[in-house]
This record gives C-alpha cells, structure tokens and sequence, in this order.
C-alpha cells in the first residue's frame, strides 16, 4: 500500500512540475463533464466555492495559517479521489481547459505551494488515499472476523462488531475531513479470563487481544456495556429511558449467510466515507439460535446465517427536511450496494428492526405483503397468514406491514 502511495506522489511531483498554464476556459459544467466522460468507474468527489464543504476541505489541511487567509488564492476545483484511477481524468480534465495541478498531501508545505497558485488551478486533496492505509487494516480485521465470529471459537464467546467513522485525531465522529473507518469488537465470553485470552490467541491473533483488555463483570453489567456505556457505569442506568441521547436515524437490516469479500467491504468504507454518522452494529449468529428449526415457531432466522447487519445513519433533525432526504438516499443507496453480499431468494430482514421501505399498507399506497411478509418470516408467512385469517378476519389489528388475512392477500 505504501509503495503505491509513493508512486502516485512522484507521478504527481512531476506533474506540478511540468504542468504549463494558459488562459482556463473551464465552467464548473464543464470540467465535471469532462471527469464523468474520463472516469473509467467513478468520477472523484468535486468541490467548487459554490459548495458549503469548500472552505472546510480547503482549510482542513493548511498548516501555516499565512496561507488561510481571504485574499490567497483558491483552486477552481478541489478534488478528493479515493482511488487511484480516478487522478488520470484529473489531468485529463485539467490539460484539456488549461488549469494548473496542485497536489496536496498532509499539508505541511513551509510556504503552501501544495494548496496555493498565482494562476488558475486544482486542487487534488490526497486525504482520502492516504486513509486506506488505516481503512485496510479494518479491512483485513473485519474480513477475518467473519469466519472466526461465526465458525471459529466455542459457543461461549460472542464477538460483537460496531463499525463506524471517527477524525483520525479524536474519537468523535464527524462530517469534516481526515476521517477513516473505525471497526470496535466487544467479546462476551461465560469462564475465566485466561481461557478467553487463549482461545482468541489461537483463534484471532490479528485482534490483539490481551488480558489486560479484559474486565471481570456480571451479566446484567455487561448489558450496560453493550448498551453504549462506559465500563463502571451502575446499572441502575438501565432502568433510566433518557441515559441515552436520542438522534434523528434511518435503519435497515440485513442478514449475511457467507463472508462478505474484502472489496466489497472496502466499497461499504468508501460509502462510510462520504456520509456524516453511519454505523453498521453486528451481531453474530449461531449457538442456541441455530439448535430451533426454521418452522418450529414463527421467527425462521436461524441455522445458515453468519451475522446480522444493522445500518444506521444519523443526523442532526434541526438540519431540515431536505437534509433529512439526503441522509435517507445514503442509506437505501448502501442498502442496495449490498445486495450482492447478503441473503437471497428472498432477501430477509429483522421484523424487529422494521424498514417501511420494504413496502407498506395505506391510504395512498398499497404493496404486495408477500415483498415485506417473506423478508421478515421467510416460508413461515403464509402459515401465519392463515392463523391471522382464522383469529382477525376482518383485520382489525391493523398496520403498515401487518400479517393480512386470508381475504386481503
């Protein structure tokens, strides 16, 4: 990985270099259609002044505040790959309506002529490269965790996973710059501590794991952990329903039956990226979930599944409503990436994590309750369709995704 970061800075050295300027011809309609026309994939992320993360990209990276200043001049454009290829449309583009290069990396250029010019240019911000290094290290983690979760140490040991994005120099999550992929385990394990330490040393040697790592507590304090609180909290805190901050959120759920590939992991990082506050909470399957059969009651999610994904975006709710549109594109548009990576025929999900999007019965609108019935309680829908027709006819106990009679289906 760090080879080809060396590559892609003296490719670029050259190219400020060499890069002669003349008289840019460029509109911001333009020059983006020039980089959709180039890209082999997919376009680069593009800011313009016009765009209210400009100033924040452009000023995320500026050491020597002598170059902060209103009066230094700007780039036209600022772009920040996130692979490789995508730089050669940048040239392209660049040469073809006469705009300087300017490559910038972690800023610390003594007089700014990585982020500054006295004729018109770009911008190419390398923030997002230089991130994979550390996302590649979740990536190699995640993919490992798979097997190991699922397959690879006792019934005794649950290794939950939370994935999420943080700024490299703190643990708070934001939607700035210098940001990368944060995956947390939490291991639940029943027995003592020196034997949880050995299985995940045989088992898990990339997680590190240590005893010192390790804190002795009951169950009902392990709950509060795995709620989001710090270690020592009382567990009084439970029986509290305003300990945790409430956010404004849209959920989705889905159930993984065979290890996710790790380039479809880093295509997740990449989405994780370019949203404000994603999370992706995992759950491990198996143990005495997987001992009850698919029809023995009315919950099937059982032998055959690896983990259960939930995604969640979250935002501030005062940002309005088309904020809110937007966070909600993100998420349905990574729900659909996924497809490849999870269940299939049907594609299920969690009736305890409800996602109107799978369809819905109202006023205005009326979907097949099959779509969102089989996702939910895969072959068993239809026996408890019956049972529905026979105690609620006539669909009293009613709903936007509810069990319909015989008589409405």
């Amino acid at each position: 990985m760090e080879s080809s970061h060396h590559t892609i800075l003296s490719l670029f050295t050259f190219l400020v270099l060499t890069t002669q300027w003349k008289a840019s011809s460029a509109s911001s309609d333009d020059f983006l259609q020039c980089l959709a026309t180039n890209s082999n994939e997919s376009k680069p992320q593009v800011y313009i002044p016009n765009n209210p993360s400009y100033l924040t990209i452009l000023q995320s990276s500026i050491n020597n505040l002598r170059f902060a200043m209103p009066e230094t001049p700007k780039p036209q454009f600022i772009i920040t790959p996130d692979h490789d290829s995508q730089v050669q449309a940048v040239v392209v583009c660049s040469k073809k309506y006469g705009l300087n290069i300017k490559v910038r990396s972690g800023g610390h250029d003594f007089e700014g002529l990585s982020y500054t010019s006295n004729v018109p240019f770009v911008l190419i911000d390398l923030i997002n490269l230089l991130a994979k290094t550390l996302e590649q290290g979740a990536t190699d983690v995640v993919h490992k965790w798979q097997s190991v979760a699922s397959y690879g140490v006792p019934k005794e040991i649950f290794i939950g996973l939370h994935v999420g994005v943080v700024n490299k120099n703190s643990n708070a999550t934001n939607g700035g710059v210098g940001r990368t992929v944060q995956a947390t385990f939490q291991v639940l394990f029943l027995g003592p501590t020196e034997n949880l330490v050995y299985v995940m040393d045989k088992s898990f040697p990339e997680l590190g794991m240590e005893r010192k790592d390790c804190t002795k507590m009951s169950w009902v304090e392990s709950t509060v952990r795995f709620a989001g609180f710090p270690s020592g909290t009382p567990v009084d805190i439970l029986l509290n329903r305003s300990a945790l901050p409430k956010t404004t959120f849209k959920a989705k759920s889905d159930f993984v039956t065979e290890p996710i590939p790790k380039s479809g992991l880093e295509g997740i990082w990449k989405r994780f990226l370019k949203e404000e506050r994603p999370e992706m909470v995992i759950g491990v399957w198996g143990g005495k979930v997987n001992e009850i059969a698919d029809d023995k009651i009315a919950f099937p999610h059982r032998a055959g599944n690896m983990y259960l994904i939930d995604h969640v975006t979250n935002w501030d709710g005062k940002e309005g409503p088309e904020a809110s549109k937007k966070h909600i594109a993100w998420i349905r548009e990574l729900h659909e990436y996924m497809t490849p990576y999870v269940s299939k025929s049907p594609r299920t999900a969690f009736l305890n994590y409800k996602d109107l999007d799978l369809g819905r019965i109202g006023a205005s609108t009326y979907s097949d309750p099959k779509i969102w019935g089989e996702m939910y309680f895969k072959s068993n829908f239809k026996r408890l369709v019956k049972v529905k027709s026979m105690v609620d006819p006539d669909n009293f106990f009613s709903g936007e995704q509810n069990i319909p009679p015989t008589i409405t289906y």
